[in-house]
């Protein structure tokens, strides 16, 4: 598994970790590369986009931390289903354009 590989299951052990009893599948986002999740909890829905610049920037031992820190769990379930992405500087709404 390359380094980017090994980052991306790290949060989605994270995702699944943090929503106990969840599905969290990898999804395909149509014309562009960007890495996704979707986590599946007693029929609630939830969609994590992780920018590649989280990817880069940020080691495979500080990412726990990081998500931690930027309260992925909390802003997950703040959406209320809405897809959010995950930048180097924290947790935000997925763009509409």
């Amino acid at each position: 598994m390359n380094d980017r590989g090994q980052k991306l299951q790290i949060i989605r052990n994270y995702l699944g970790e943090q929503f106990a009893g969840s599905q969290v599948e990898p999804v395909e986002m149509p014309a562009s590369d960007i890495p996704a999740f979707a986590i599946e909890k007693d029929g609630r829905h939830y969609q994590l986009q992780i920018d590649a610049d989280v990817l880069d920037r940020y080691s495979a031992e500080q990412l726990p931390a990081r998500l931690d820190e930027w309260k992925l769990t909390e802003e997950l379930c703040r959406a209320e289903g809405l897809p959010v992405v995950l930048t180097e500087r924290g947790v935000r709404l997925a763009s509409s354009n």
